[in-house]
């Protein structure tokens, strides 16, 4: 007598579902709390997320990186801004804030 183990297709797929279902409808942000350590350097952070969308430096010799990024979270979509401050080129605080992404008829296309 064979005996052949086939796979229970019912399980399988069962757990596929849920796997997709729990993954639909949230993005999260590429900055979690978690990944992003106070006196990093903005070298190393840069190299790490990417160029800004924004920087701008302070009169008090702080430099503010400015990234934008689009968050996804069921039916609800905003704009994350995310601010983090160096100085002397070390980072030592981050700020977050979520926008309204604009409407179809405010957005202007270039020529």
């Amino acid at each position: 007598m064979l005996i052949t183990s086939r796979p229970d297709w019912h399980k399988l797929f069962l757990f596929i579902a849920l796997l997709f279902i729990c993954s639909c409808g949230a993005r999260k942000s590429m900055f979690s709390d978690n990944s992003i350590q106070k006196g990093i350097s903005k070298t190393d952070f840069i190299g790490k997320y990417g160029k800004p969308f924004s920087s701008s430096l302070e009169e008090n010799g702080m430099e503010i990186l400015e990234y934008k990024e689009v968050v996804d979270v069921r039916e609800y979509t905003y704009v994350l801004s995310s601010k983090f401050y160096f100085k002397n080129s070390e980072l030592v605080k981050m700020k977050q804030e979520e926008n309204e992404p604009p409407c179809a008829d405010q957005i202007r296309l270039r020529n």
